[in-house]
């Protein structure tokens, strides 16, 4: 009798970055340092990763940024500030998605993603309460991507 091995789910791998919100400039910063052991997307074993951060309030994109693409790797150092003008009545009405996407000549595709919001459950939250907690100061974590949602894309 044989037992069947449970199979470990997928890893789209980690993100990290810092959040930091100025109140009297109404900037929303997101530095966007490096993911590590993100999921091969290539035939080669590697991907053509970027990361796009769009700010989402009331369904609708708001604003989206982006980082160059970095060639060839799972592991890319990224070290990217954008920055956003987020009025502070507005705030808590944004959630943030980061998405780590693929770059291809004929369609870019999704390899992870993160949400962050005051009213999401996870690292998510605890990043955008911990920005509030420590005004003016950038907040650095690392995030386990989840699967990426396709609808999106």
């Amino acid at each position: 009798m044989s037992k069947k091995k449970k199979l470990a789910p997928p890893s789209y791998g980690e993100v990290c970055f810092s959040l930091r919100y100025v109140i009297p400039k109404r900037k929303l910063t997101v530095s966007v340092v490096e993911a590590k052991n993100l999921m091969a997307m290539d035939k080669s074993g590697t991907s053509d990763p970027y990361v796009k951060v769009s700010l989402i309030a009331f369904q609708k994109t708001i604003a989206k940024k982006k980082t160059r693409v970095i060639k060839e790797t799972l592991n890319p150092f990224f070290n990217k500030t954008l920055v956003f003008d987020i009025p502070f009545d507005q705030i808590n009405e944004v959630t943030m998605l980061i998405t780590v996407m693929e770059w291809n000549k004929l369609r870019n595709k999704p390899i992870g993603e993160v949400v962050l919001s005051h009213d999401v459950t996870g690292s998510g939250r605890e990043h955008w309460k911990d920005m509030f907690a420590h005004p003016q100061k950038p907040v650095v974590m690392w995030h386990q991507l989840s699967a990426p949602d396709l609808s999106k894309s």
